[in-house]
């Protein structure tokens, strides 16, 4: 069932996005490439699957909505 992203979702979706945004302002590049532990991705990549997701389940599914 497809779910019509209003303004009521969209308001949380824009915060987190920034919130997630504000975490990583402080690095610079060389530090978001950077693998911090063996067993993690470097954070670029991270921040790359959140930019996937999103596009898949909002601009995908919710025709860009």
């Amino acid at each position: 069932m497809a779910v019509a992203v209003t303004p009521d979702l969209a308001r949380p979706l824009h915060e987190a996005r920034e919130a997630t945004l504000a975490l990583v302002a402080p690095l610079d590049a060389a530090d978001m490439a950077r693998v911090h532990d063996p067993l993690m991705s470097p954070l670029d990549w991270d921040l790359g699957h959140i930019a996937a997701y999103e596009d898949l389940w909002l601009v995908h599914r919710h025709g860009g909505e």
